[in-house]
């Protein structure tokens, strides 16, 4: 008999709003919208990996905030922090990387919620929440 190890894949994410309230984006190879991020390398800090994430993916340097969303299960630990463009910044400053994502695009809430779907969608409903009662969101896994 063959077990394949296991490893958990612990992830970031940010909610990366404008002054209008717009979320940002981005979009998969694969087609599907998601708040950005990535996942924790070994022996990395989250909001260190979310940064480098940041600039791997946008070719941005985000000013990063509290966390919004902590989601616990089996395949890893999964967090959302809030985070702001630099000064000044507009979704003009974001060089995505094209081997990685197709697309980065700030959406109204609602139109960002229809484009995310499963784990996703949930992530980005509790951050929005997070951001709306002002206080952490909890997630166990069993939403989706």
């Amino acid at each position: 008999m063959i077990i394949k190890e296991y490893r958990a894949r612990n992830s970031v994410k940010a909610l990366i709003t404008n002054k209008q309230g717009f979320v940002l984006c981005v979009q998969t190879l694969q087609g599907e919208w998601s708040l950005p991020g990535g996942t924790l390398e070994e022996g990395e800090l989250p909001l260190d990996a979310l940064r480098r994430e940041l600039h791997e993916e946008l070719g941005l340097i985000c000013e990063l905030g509290e966390l919004l969303v902590l989601r616990a299960d089996k395949k890893g630990l999964h967090l959302v922090f809030a985070a702001q463009l630099p000064e000044g910044a507009t979704i003009d400053d974001v060089v995505f990387q094209r081997e990685e994502l197709r697309a980065a695009e700030f959406f109204p809430e609602k139109m960002a919620l229809d484009k995310s779907e499963g784990s996703r969608r949930v992530r980005l409903e509790a951050a929005l929440r997070a951001v709306s009662e002002g206080k952490l969101q909890f997630l166990s896994g069993k939403e989706m």
